[in-house]
């Protein structure tokens, strides 16, 4: 019965659709006046291609199939004329081939209705051409072409008041900044698309608009924001009945509840998803990123073989259409490989990933080299330039008197010396130049390497931070609930007396120690509390041996709700680290915790006079390491010292880090 369901609602959706059309008016005057036409044998032949292209229009956002069908029917009409209709429906072709992922076709098509357009002097016609053109280039990663096309269609459309296509236009502006991680101009764009299409009155638009600027939220990680946005455009695009617009919604909205840990939402909408995909052509940017998200489902769920199935497809569809960043499907096909214990392919889909996130850096390098490379050659054929011109100066030399030749080489010598100067400061200021940008690309190079340290090292710390707080709520809700259901079924089994009560004593213990360790495990909440005030509490709470004595220490008089939250969030998981290491490891008898700040900086010390253990011997475990990520994510140094008579970690860093 569960196979037949999308077969269902795929003969659901289509009934919707076709009814939809049925009962379109604007639809219906199309059909009979095409049917007209198509059957008068004197008919005139750009009066049936016009209606073509009224009916390709109507069906672009509905049915690519049948959009590119009546583009073509009306292209036989016009054959290579120079006309009006031809350049509409060379365009309305190029939609939704470029829908299909041939972006390379999709530029012939576009350029081809332009040039007619210019020829005819259509302004508003060359505006969404440009911004046709824009969307082409952007899918192809050309940046600086799909720009200058967005700017030639925005200086056009100042001196115009058609609102659909200054909607069109605005959103795949906003599409360009954001592609280029521009959110900021990219909000601003979206945000000016949805008021046009809004006073436009035009449905579509509305829905691609708002699709827009939902995306750009939840690239912004304004996700609440983003899901309202979206949620309100997602009944338009289905009373549309657009598949493309309708899956075109969804997408940001599933990457805002995943972001979220909605993966509930995620699913469901994911679900609601399926009955529209096979009207979707299979090389289009939306089919892509549903099959995109669908990966990375399987992968949460820990379906790690279909998840690599996946994303190996998406791999190979995106080396023909690059509809997705390529080093982000090699990350996921890295990751997924990992999991597998395939470390080898692992290590190698990693390494491609990163070589493809420094293609950009790389490119950049080489367009300098080749500047360079460009400049000396010039330097070069000035300098023979000179040298013919001081050739041809003795040449002339030597026809004069002998009274005036010997100044003419004198004059020759002393300028073959200022020039052998100048060449040689020009040398040492090129070398000079060269050993800088050296420098510079050092450092650039440095800096990259700390921040993918320092990305990495925050990922690990936020999934560990996931797991604790997930173990957490498992120990709360689910042991804590199993004890006390245990401890009723025994007072229901066992008569009252010594041994229930004993029973029920240890059942009670057990919870309260479970529940003492999930607290333990939760984040700690540092909105009405000072990071000194969390610390104090939790020493105090803490469970110890009654022959460990703690104290706790700060520096009075300065206030600690100045530490950033992410930074006093990871001091105060080092001190439950530190502390837990003393009481399972060292067998002190005391621990002092101090806290302290001067000077723009703070000093977090955790002392002990137990054991300690001989540094010299490599024996790190996942604690300390965890503790030095921990430092490392906040730009912090992290120090310890240990001999056989105590432990001592000392870690500073800036208190406005």
């Amino acid at each position: 019965m569960t196979r037949r369901i999308p077969l269902l609602l795929m003969a659901l959706l289509t009934g919707i659709l076709c009814a939809a059309a049925q009962a379109d008016p604007e639809f219906d005057s199309l059909q009979n006046r095409y049917r007209t036409l198509r059957d008068d044998p004197s008919r005139n032949p750009e009066e049936l291609a016009e209606t073509c292209a009224d009916l390709s229009e109507y069906y672009c956002y509905r049915s690519v199939d049948s959009a590119i069908r009546y583009a073509r029917l009306g292209l036989d009409e016009v054959g290579d004329s120079r006309s009006p209709a031809r350049a509409m429906l060379l365009n309305n072709l190029a939609v939704p081939t470029l829908m299909q992922g041939d972006s390379d076709r999709a530029i012939e098509l576009f350029t081809q209705a332009g040039e007619i357009a210019e020829e005819l002097g259509e302004p508003e016609f060359m505006l969404n051409i440009y911004s046709s053109l824009g969307v082409c280039y952007r899918m192809k990663n050309d940046s600086p072409r799909a720009l200058d096309h967005y700017r030639k269609a925005l200086d056009i459309a100042l001196h115009t008041d058609d609102l659909a296509t200054i909607a069109n236009l605005n959103a795949n502006v906003a599409s360009l900044y954001s592609s280029i991680s521009r959110q900021g101009e990219a909000l601003e764009y979206a945000r000016k698309a949805v008021e046009a299409a809004d006073r436009s009155g035009d449905a579509a638009q509305t829905v691609f608009a708002r699709t827009t600027e939902g995306a750009v939220l939840s690239h912004l990680k304004r996700y609440e924001e983003s899901i309202g946005v979206l949620r309100e455009a997602l009944p338009l695009a289905a009373q549309i009945g657009s598949p493309q617009l309708y899956v075109r919604c969804i997408t940001p909205m599933l990457l805002a509840f995943d972001r979220l840990g909605q993966r509930d939402s995620v699913a469901c909408y994911l679900q609601k998803t399926e009955p529209w995909l096979p009207y979707i052509p299979e090389q289009s940017a939306e089919l892509h990123h549903i099959r995109e998200m669908e990966a990375l489902v399987l992968y949460q769920k820990g379906h790690y073989r279909e998840s690599l199935a996946a994303y190996e497809r998406l791999r190979r569809a995106n080396e023909q259409s690059d509809l997705t960043p390529m080093h982000r499907l090699y990350s996921m096909i890295g990751l997924n490989h990992a999991r597998l214990g395939n470390f080898r392919e692992a290590f190698d889909n990693t390494r491609e990933a990163y070589l493809l996130q420094d293609s950009l850096f790389t490119h950049t390098v080489q367009q300098e080299l080749s500047d360079l490379t460009v400049r000396y050659r010039t330097q070069e054929k000035e300098l023979e330039i000179a040298r013919l011109r001081q050739a041809e100066a003795e040449q002339q030399s030597r026809t004069m008197k002998r009274t005036a030749a010997f100044s003419a080489a004198l004059s020759g010598l002393m300028l073959l010396v200022i020039l052998l100067l100048y060449l040689r400061r020009r040398q040492k200021r090129r070398t000079e130049e060269l050993e800088r940008l050296d420098r510079e690309r050092e450092r650039e190079f440095a800096d990259f390497r700390r921040d993918t340290d320092l990305r990495l090292a925050r990922k690990y710390i936020d999934g560990l931070e996931s797991e604790r707080e997930r173990l957490a709520r498992e120990l709360h809700d689910g042991a804590c609930n199993d004890l006390l259901g245990i401890g009723m079924l025994l007072e229901e089994s066992l008569p009252a007396g010594e041994p229930l009560a004993r029973i029920r004593t240890l059942l009670e213990k057990s919870r309260a120690n479970l529940r003492h360790v999930s607290h333990a495990l939760m984040p700690p909440v540092f909105r009405y509390a000072a990071l000194d005030e969390m610390l104090e509490d939790y020493i105090a709470h803490a469970p110890h041996p009654a022959s460990l004595r703690i104290v706790f220490r700060r520096t009075d008089g300065f206030d600690w709700s100045r530490i950033p939250e992410k930074t006093a969030y990871e001091l105060y998981r080092i001190v439950q680290e530190a502390l837990g290491n003393v009481v399972r490891h060292a067998r002190a008898t005391e621990v002092e915790v101090t806290l302290e700040a001067a000077g723009g900086r703070f000093t977090l010390t955790v002392s002990d006079n137990g054991r300690g253990f001989d540094a010299s011997v490599p024996h790190e475990g996942v604690g300390l390491r965890t503790v030095r990520d921990r430092v490392r994510s906040f730009g912090g140094v992290c120090e310890l010292c240990a001999t056989p008579s105590g432990t001592r970690l000392v870690v500073t860093g800036d208190t406005a880090c």
